[in-house]
């Protein structure tokens, strides 16, 4: 579905598209950091390690991430939300903009710092731990 839609959106919008997989960690990130546009999954509902990732490299990223789920996050997350029905849309929107890509990948990297910093998690993490040992 994703492919199908790219190839429409090829038809209206010259870019170029590359599908990343069977390929090392490493090679994997090189390319996402020389991506515009990150798109991650558009079906299952919530975001994950893609996502924090390419949003750490400042990225606009397309995901799909629920209304239920989005409302328990301490703030939105960047994400260009993007379901199955919207992605044309999101996708097309995103290409047309060079300011909105900048402005996402801007928010983006500053969210992985606020939320998924590994220092910041670990902390909390511990707070955590420590309220269900001494409890």
């Amino acid at each position: 579905m994703i492919e199908r839609t790219i190839e429409m959106l090829q038809r209206e919008i010259p870019f170029r598209y590359q599908r990343v997989d069977k390929t090392s960690h490493e090679q994997a990130k090189q390319l996402y950091r020389q991506a515009d546009i990150i798109v991650d999954q558009i079906i299952t509902g919530s975001y994950g390690l893609l996502c924090v990732e390419s949003m750490a490299f400042g990225k606009p990223v397309i995901a799909y991430v629920r209304d239920d789920l989005m409302s328990r996050y301490p703030t939105q997350p960047p994400i260009c939300n993007a379901n199955p029905d919207t992605f044309y849309d999101v996708l097309k929107s995103l290409l047309l903009s060079p300011e909105t890509r900048f402005q996402k990948g801007v928010e983006s990297r500053k969210f992985t710092e606020d939320y998924h910093d590994s220092m910041k998690v670990g902390g909390r993490l511990l707070e955590i731990y420590g309220q269900l040992t001494s409890g």
